[in-house]
């Protein structure tokens, strides 16, 4: 009953869409390179 409450009251910060650093193809090449 609590976790159902905490749920709905804090909605997941996270977005279907991809963060703006996956998207950043010189950063993902970089992190690959390592």
């Amino acid at each position: 009953m609590k976790r159902k409450a905490l749920l709905e009251a804090y909605k997941s910060p996270t977005e279907d869409k991809l963060p703006e650093w996956k998207t950043d193809k010189n950063l993902l090449d970089w992190l690959k390179s390592l």
